[in-house]
């Protein structure tokens, strides 16, 4: 006979277990119900593992989206960035491309 608690193999003869010492001359509905209860907390183990490493995923998802879109909504700034400076420096008084400068006679 298997003990349930050990998996360990101990004579049929015995009513306890040699190495840990539990009952083993159990009535089916005790061996159902111990069962029953084992494998009732092994699906809830998997299922809250299984939440833990979705709601990892989901902050890690969200995290990296604030950085991303910190880093992609604001462009460089003169101040803050050492040694940029703009190739082209754009008048106050601009003309917009698409509007003709006319000259009057």
């Amino acid at each position: 006979m298997i003990c349930m608690n050990c998996k360990k193999q101990t004579p049929d003869a015995e009513v306890h277990c040699r190495h840990c010492g539990v009952r083993l001359d159990l009535t089916f509905d005790e061996i159902s119900a111990k069962l029953g209860k084992q494998i009732h907390s092994e699906q809830q183990d998997r299922t809250e593992a299984f939440i833990r490493w979705v709601l990892l995923f989901v902050m890690i998802l969200v995290c990296g989206g604030v950085i991303f879109k910190s880093f992609w909504a604001t462009p460089p700034v003169t101040t803050l960035t050492p040694g940029y400076m703009p190739l082209h420096t754009i008048p106050i008084q601009w003309q917009p491309i698409h509007q003709p400068l006319v000259i009057r006679e």
